[in-house]
């Protein structure tokens, strides 16, 4: 007994004296790739009570970002440094949510948001031939400016268990701080990981944003001025992705508090109290679906574009394998022979109508395939046991 005590004991002090693993630097980098196909999900949980003067408020939405589930894949198509110039949004047919103040404009459609050549701020054009309000269009802006962000990287590379300060002008760009707004942040590297093959860092981001906002409106022929106050604490753990710099999954605590007045500017002259607080859960998750950089794939090695795909409108049949297919497209009562070849980020092929040979494109989504030709694109679903 004595010596396996003595042999336990020498075990534990050699185990403590021996030199620590030395870690190796962290180096955050933005590094997306053309071919790319990610998966993004999203939700929110929003609750804001507050009074204006003896009235109660409750109002379950957000003046500054897109609550409830939505959901899109989007594929990277031209990149600089890095980082996105270029994508292709394809959008779920059920990702409206109850928080959206009018119909969304993009359910079910695919859509190509492309940079503007020397945009000074955030500027671009996409291919969306319909009417999109003004929300909607920032919200698809984020595919090349939010999504793909460095604000919280760290200047230089880091350890586990550093943390580093979040630069003002990263949180002024990221949460639209004005100079009369205050905000400061902080992040930490928590551990080093694998998710699916592929390295990666969890973090922690501790932020607090103040807002002052002066806004003036006409009711009842009468101006009134709201001067208020809000205030919001964040906590946030993420996983970045650190093969492409992503920030692949988010979740967010935070509390809100106003405070201000409402003030009719005309001859009644009233002042009345404004208050409130309110809480925020957000949570977004990004999955690598495609791969297609030297070649690489995500899906397995015997995947195939064989099968029937389907929308309302036009049904495609593929046959074939080792990325050559040929089939039909059926629509309405007229049939289109095809054929196609995979191309670095998904099929290209023609198809004949009337003795005319026409382009189309086709690539992976959520549920199937996203089939385009011309200035048409169809969100097709795969046909199961098909």
């Amino acid at each position: 007994m004595r010596c396996s005590l003595v042999n336990y004991m020498l075990l534990s002090f050699a185990a403590s004296a021996a030199p620590a693993a030395v870690q190796q630097p962290i180096h955050f980098r933005l590094n997306l790739q053309p071919g790319q196909r990610w998966e993004m999900d999203s939700r929110a949980e929003y609750q804001f009570d507050g009074t204006v003067g003896e009235k109660t408020l409750v109002l379950p939405y957000s003046d500054h970002d897109s609550l409830g589930p939505r959901g899109a894949t989007w594929e990277i198509l031209a990149v600089e440094n890095g980082a996105p110039t270029s994508v292709r949004v394809t959008f779920d047919r059920t990702c409206a949510n109850p928080a959206d103040q009018q119909p969304f404009p993009f359910c079910g459609r695919a859509i190509t948001v492309t940079q503007l050549p020397k945009a000074r701020y955030r500027r671009f054009d996409h291919d969306f031939a319909g009417k999109a309000d003004k929300d909607s269009l920032q919200e698809l802006g984020e595919f090349l400016y939010a999504y793909p962000s460095t604000w919280f990287y760290p200047d230089k590379p880091v350890t586990v268990g550093q943390s580093w300060p979040i630069a003002r002008k990263e949180l002024s760009e990221k949460f639209d701080l004005q100079p009369d707004d205050s905000g400061r942040g902080s992040c930490k590297l928590l551990s080093i990981g694998e998710s699916g093959g592929r390295k990666t860092a969890e973090i922690a981001m501790n932020i607090s944003l103040t807002r002052r906002r002066t806004t003036a409106f006409a009711e009842e022929r009468e101006t009134v001025i709201i001067r208020r106050n809000c205030a919001c604490d964040m906590t946030i753990r993420g996983v970045v992705d650190l093969d492409s710099g992503l920030l692949i999954r988010e979740d967010l605590d935070g509390s809100i508090k106003t405070s201000g007045t409402s003030t009719d500017a005309g001859s009644r002259g009233r002042t009345t109290p404004i208050n409130g607080q309110g809480k925020l859960k957000f949570y977004r998750q990004h999955r690598l679906l495609l791969s297609r950089m030297a070649g690489a794939s995500t899906q397995p090695a015997n995947f195939s574009y064989a099968g029937i795909f389907s929308d309302d409108r036009l049904i495609i049949e593929l046959r074939g394998q080792e990325g050559h297919y040929t089939g039909k497209i059926h629509l309405g009562t007229r049939d289109f022979p095809v054929a196609a070849t995979e191309s670095g980020t998904g099929l290209r092929g023609t198809l004949q109508s009337n003795g005319q040979t026409f382009q189309f494109t086709a690539s992976l989504n959520r549920d199937g395939l996203t089939l385009t030709t011309g200035r048409t694109t169809y969100v097709l679903r795969k046909q199961s046991g098909r």
